[in-house]
């Protein structure tokens, strides 16, 4: 794993197809932009400021693990 050379930054993995991959060179080329994080970086706030992003998606995952806590309390 590369070292992270912007402070600040985190690192994330991601899985992409052929096909992902080469949408992701066709943007950047498109777009303007140096590298393919950038392309991303804007992919995903473009997602969350029209609301694409389920913005309670947290919250339901919380009560979600929280029921099945409960439910493994029960069992033991």
């Amino acid at each position: 794993m590369p070292a992270i050379t912007v402070p600040g930054s985190r690192r994330i993995e991601m899985t992409l197809t052929p096909d992902g991959i080469r949408r992701i060179k066709a943007l950047q080329k498109m777009l303007g932009f140096s590298k393919r994080t950038e392309v991303i970086e804007a992919l995903l706030f473009k997602a969350a400021v029209e609301q694409k992003i389920d913005p309670d998606l947290s919250a339901r995952l919380e009560q979600k693990i929280d029921y099945i806590i409960e439910r493994l309390d029960l069992v033991t």
